[in-house]
């Protein structure tokens, strides 16, 4: 056995067998559509819904989040504290793609691993694009210890797991978002909202904190968001959301699950969300604002251009 001996750590996969790997680093952005997104291999729905929400929203952010990095020498790669055992040796690496996150940078090789369909094993695009899957690459590698399957939302390596606010604070940094719970009013039995409380640019506590170093609930802002009474009310605030979902990447959030919003006509008041889940076959849904409060339990909304810590292009 020989020792670990790498100058770039490469996520860990699940343990099965790679069948094959594949480059896109040279077809970064082609379609850069939202409905092509797919979920897959793990259980990190916040992170392709938030990824499509800003295709559709914001994708001159995307496009400076990703990019490749040439190699003036090449360097050697291999899995993440995984011994190297003959005949296997660490592989040559001439190039890097480096996603660019709020608080950190990370750079990971153009390495993407295939199923034993010989499909992506895991984020991808229907039109085989490379932005996709390297963030989510990046994201393993900077906040799941180098390791796929700790980036399961229900199943992950930390106690606290990832939350839909650490992966907002991450990939867009200033963000709004409304909390609401669910009653069912006595007389007429009508599924109401319940603590329905807006807050604006909550932080977490810390911005670089390991998820299972910190208590995800304690974020500055969260003591001071404006509870809203009454469903008319509500229904407009929500209105006022959606109404800046076409410039501002916006999720939203089941018990279980998270969607992207990929439109909203505002005439009519109906908002479009959009499922990357591949087990079902992703598809749009479009319904109205009173169907929406009942079925979902919170909005989250990038700020761009409202505060000091705004996201700008890099240099």
């Amino acid at each position: 056995m020989v020792a670990l001996d790498y100058e770039i750590s490469e996520p860990v996969i699940d343990g099965k067998h790679v069948y094959a790997t594949t480059d896109l680093s040279h077809r970064l952005f082609t379609a850069l559509k939202p409905d092509t997104l797919r979920q897959r291999g793990v259980t990190n729905c916040p992170i392709p819904a938030l990824i499509a929400a800003m295709a559709h929203a914001q994708p001159e952010m995307l496009r400076a989040m990703v990019t490749v990095r040439q190699l003036a020498t090449p360097v050697r790669a291999w899995w993440y504290q995984t011994p190297i055992n003959p005949p296997n040796t660490a592989f040559p690496v001439d190039k890097v793609v480096r996603v660019r996150f709020q608080h950190r940078s990370v750079e990971v090789t153009p390495r993407l691993y295939l199923g034993d369909d010989y499909s992506a094993r895991y984020c991808h695009t229907t039109a085989s694009e490379g932005y996709a899957p390297y963030i989510e690459k990046a994201y393993v590698a900077y906040r799941c210890r180098f390791d796929y399957q700790n980036l399961n939302f229900w199943a992950g390596y930390s106690a606290t797991p990832l939350s839909v606010e650490r992966i907002m604070e991450d990939f867009v940094a200033d963000y709004d978002c409304i909390r609401f719970k669910h009653r069912v009013h006595p007389q007429t039995g009508r599924v109401v909202a319940a603590d329905f409380t807006v807050f604006r640019d909550p932080e977490l506590a810390s911005f670089d904190a390991p998820p299972g170093e910190e208590d995800q609930e304690q974020f500055d802002g969260w003591s001071t968001g404006k509870r809203v009474g009454g469903r008319k009310a509500q229904l407009n605030k929500l209105h006022g959301f959606f109404k800046q979902s076409h410039r501002r990447a916006t999720v939203v959030t089941t018990a279980n699950h998270t969607l992207a919003v990929i439109g909203y006509a505002p005439l009519v008041k109906k908002v479009t969300l959009f499922d990357a889940m591949s087990h079902h076959v992703p598809h749009e849904e479009t319904i109205g604002l009173g169907e929406f409060l009942r079925r979902h339990d919170g909005v989250y909304q990038a700020r761009i251009g409202r505060s000091k810590r705004s996201w700008r292009p890099p240099d």
